[in-house]
């Protein structure tokens, strides 16, 4: 009579209830420790992830207090028009070769324009051409050559104006005509009023892109056209020379010249000559 006791007490459900309480409280309590877990971790890879963008508004905020008290430094010191006036005079001034004017012109655009690449073209027998660029990294002014000036650059020539980047308007011109291009460009004339050439900034950080940039940049290509022509003018005086100012005795030029004069004289008189 046991027996049947025993197995029929061992199914009755009332019996189980406190297992299956226990089992489906586990299974609950392990559901919500999966999801705590798994808000937890999103909640840190949030806040790492708002850590980093405070970082980088943080440094971005530095960066550009830095750019606005270089420009204040600027402005209060160094970029009076009397001394930007005085900077160019004594460079360009001091120059007579018109290779020593690129390399003058160019160096006095990181200093004054705060411009690390640019570039001069001059008209050379009907067609603009690069004649010296500075580098992005140190180093002196080199010779280039492109088969195409930019269009800024013929803007600037063909208008005689000083014009930025701006001034290439969608409208205007096709899209990527202009793209790695010159942003910034000042006409190199004479005292004349003839232009010989465009003073041409290739990169400039875009804080520094202002009126008063532009107009140092334009003076600087005002006065590298009446230094040009300074320069011009003593090579052909110097040509002209006939006697060497270092050597005291006849220049090459007018050896040349006294060849060719004897020669049409030899020829026409029919007599012969010699060279001594």
């Amino acid at each position: 009579s046991g027996w049947p006791l025993y197995w029929e007490d061992a199914f009755r459900w009332d019996l189980l209830e406190i297992p299956v309480a226990m089992v489906l409280t586990g299974w609950i309590l392990g559901v919500w420790s999966d999801r705590s877990r798994g808000h937890a971790e999103a909640d840190r890879e949030r806040r790492e992830k708002a850590e980093q963008d405070l970082q980088r508004l943080s440094g971005q905020a530095r960066q550009l207090t830095e750019s606005n008290r270089q420009m204040r430094e600027r402005l209060n010191v160094r970029i009076s028009p009397g001394t930007v006036l005085y900077e160019v005079t004594r460079r360009l001034d001091t120059a007579h070769r018109e290779e020593d004017l690129y390399a003058a012109a160019l160096d006095l655009l990181p200093e004054l324009a705060y411009a690390p690449r640019g570039s001069l073209y001059l008209l050379r027998e009907g067609a603009l051409r690069c004649v010296a660029t500075r580098p992005a990294v140190g180093g002196e002014a080199r010779p280039e050559t492109p088969p195409d000036p930019p269009a800024l650059v013929v803007l600037a020539l063909s208008e005689n104006r000083l014009v930025s980047f701006r001034a290439l308007s969608a409208d205007a011109h096709p899209a990527g005509e202009t793209g790695g291009g010159p942003v910034l460009c000042a006409p190199v004339a004479l005292s004349s009023g003839e232009v010989v050439g465009v003073l041409a900034v290739e990169e400039i950080p875009f804080l520094y892109l202002s009126a008063a940039t532009e107009r140092m940049v334009g003076m600087v290509g005002e006065w590298l056209g009446r230094a040009l022509e300074r320069a011009r003018l003593v090579q052909s005086l110097r040509a002209r020379a006939i006697v060497d100012e270092e050597l005291l005795v006849f220049t090459e030029a007018y050896f040349h010249r006294s060849l060719e004069r004897e020669f049409t004289r030899a020829v026409r008189s029919g007599e012969a000559f010699a060279v001594l």
